[in-house]
């Protein structure tokens, strides 16, 4: 187990190579050591950078290797005289002219035989001729924009962007970690608002080391030992990664200052609820009013209305 991971043979090779250069006063052994600047979180920051698009950068070069032999070819069929001696006898040293010399260098004016070169006096000179200097330098030209400054902005912008990338990776988590719970996901402002506050819960309540050494007890200690709901949690941790019994945006002061809101709500609704009762009952007693009224205002224009429902005698 323990020779099967990588960080095993980095520290065996470590110490042999320290030993060897020791040993053998050989300063080629000491090199193996400075690879410990690549665990550095600046050195690991790049590398990582770098890493992440490699796949990117492959595709770049490989485009621009191709875009280069076509200009290779280009220029050993139009301009092969001018070029220098040694630099284009055939067509692999050419294109390793042009890959070593050209692109490290001012362009391919590096390859060809400056002595060769004149300077028309006029624009129609540079149009005719055996050399036709507008070609050669439509063609220069081209290859230095195209390989020495645009080809490596685009692989030092992949770079940089990576660098952006990783920056607002970084930034983001900074940020989640700030303003939600680990634990529980609620964000600061709830708790902030309706709890006990975001600082005070992350301390007291769903503390992320208390749930690692809980993680931590369940994993090294035997099934038997644990309680119902402890050997619950650990097989659902091992090995099936099920977290679902943590708690999602649930807490017990929240479930508190819910609870007394909800009371608080209910005990408006009853308080309207009686108010509106008590003018629904001043609404009925104000229309009993005005019923007895107009009962005496009709009782009162209708003759004879106070012997109304009696039996008239008979003489």
């Amino acid at each position: 187990m323990v020779l099967q991971q990588a960080s095993f043979w980095y520290e065996f090779l470590f110490f042999c190579f320290s030993v060897l250069a020791v040993a053998l006063f050989e300063p080629l052994f000491t090199c193996f050591g400075l690879l410990e600047m690549c665990f550095w979180s600046g050195s690991r920051t790049a590398i990582d950078a770098i890493r992440f698009n490699v796949a990117k950068m492959a595709q770049t070069m490989l485009l621009g290797l191709l875009a280069m032999y076509i200009w290779m070819v280009m220029g050993m069929v139009s301009l092969r005289q001018w070029h220098a001696e040694g630099t284009c006898g055939n067509m692999f040293q050419c294109f390793c002219s042009y890959l070593f010399i050209a692109i490290r260098g001012d362009g391919v004016k590096d390859v060809l035989d400056g002595s060769l070169l004149v300077i028309p006096g006029n624009i129609v000179d540079a149009f005719v001729g055996e050399q036709v200097f507008a070609w050669r330098l439509a063609w220069d030209v081209s290859y230095w924009l195209l390989f020495v400054l645009i080809l490596i902005a685009i692989i030092s912008g992949i770079i940089i962007d990576a660098f952006s990338g990783m920056r607002d990776e970084v930034d983001a988590k900074d940020a989640d970690i700030r303003s939600v719970c680990f634990v529980c996901n609620l964000d600061r402002f709830k708790l902030d608002q309706h709890g006990i506050g975001f600082d005070r819960h992350i301390a007291t309540e769903h503390n992320p080391r208390w749930y690692l050494f809980f993680l931590l007890y369940l994993k090294v200690n035997p099934t038997s030992t644990l309680t119902g709901q402890e050997a619950y949690v650990k097989n659902a941790v091992w090995p099936h990664k099920d977290f679902t019994w943590l708690p999602r945006e649930n807490t017990l002061t929240l479930h508190v200052v819910e609870a007394d809101d909800e009371l608080a709500e209910l005990n408006a609704k009853v308080e309207r609820q009686g108010q509106a009762f008590q003018a629904f009952d001043g609404r009925l007693a104000a229309i009993e009013g005005q019923l007895g009224r107009v009962l005496m205002t009709v009782s009162g224009s209708v003759p004879g209305s106070h012997h109304f429902g009696s039996v008239p005698s008979v003489e």
